[in-house]
């Protein structure tokens, strides 16, 4: 599964992506859902319509402001398998009004060396900026 969070607010052109993307409003059920949780293999940051970064995703925190925020701990992909998640992505958004959504699931598998058998919940003082500490 591709978890997609829409940066629109939070991104400035000429940052790095991760910045704006690894904390996401109303995706708490990954915390909860362990099936959930580790089918979610990557996340795409959207910026308008467009996948600018990919990213496998290493572990998740609950967020230490809001509670309807997770954190991620994220790899950026290779060219090749963001290609793939961007192909993905926007298959998905040409069938749906994903337009509105400011993140959500695709149900898809892409597979890619940057895949996790299962995804952890670690404490939220681990993560930094999207990076494992």
């Amino acid at each position: 599964m591709i978890v997609f969070v829409k940066i629109n607010v939070t991104y400035k052109p000429g940052i790095n992506p991760v910045l704006a993307a690894w904390r996401a409003w109303h995706l708490d059920g990954l915390l909860s859902d362990s099936t959930l949780r580790n089918s979610a293999k990557h996340l795409v940051a959207v910026y308008k319509t467009a996948v600018i970064a990919s990213y496998g995703i290493n572990a998740i925190a609950a967020d230490a402001i809001d509670r309807n925020r997770v954190c991620f701990a994220l790899t950026e992909t290779d060219k090749d398998c963001f290609e793939k998640l961007n192909r993905t992505y926007v298959n998905f958004f040409k069938k749906t009004a994903s337009s509105r959504m400011p993140c959500g699931y695709i149900d898809s598998e892409i597979i890619c060396s940057c895949n996790q058998s299962e995804i952890p919940i670690v404490e939220t003082k681990l993560i930094k900026e999207g990076r494992l500490i």
